[in-house]
């Protein structure tokens, strides 16, 4: 697994990263949808309900974990119109 830094992305407020990993052939998450694609949000609540409100499918609604930072973590996870499935996080 490799986390990958674009250079573009050292300037931005928002240092995207990307994660790869290698697969093979026979790697059970393949062909299910499993995009590993995490979009993180400043007001996970407000961008969850902006996001339900316009129809996007959420295959796990909004909930917060008893770790992290402050009061914990918070989590949600959808669906794109073809079936991948992202994770919105904090």
């Amino acid at each position: 697994f490799t986390w990958v830094v674009p250079a573009a992305a050292v300037a931005s407020p928002h240092r995207p990263a990307i994660g790869l990993f290698a697969t093979t052939p026979d790697d059970p998450r393949l062909g299910h949808g499993t995009s590993g694609m995490v979009f993180t949000a400043a007001n996970i609540e407000t961008t969850y309900r902006e996001l339900k409100a316009k129809g996007v499918t959420f295959t796990l609604d909004l909930i917060r974990h008893p770790y992290g930072e402050g009061e914990g973590d918070q989590e949600a996870r959808f669906i794109d119109p073809d079936g991948n499935e992202f994770l919105l996080h904090t």
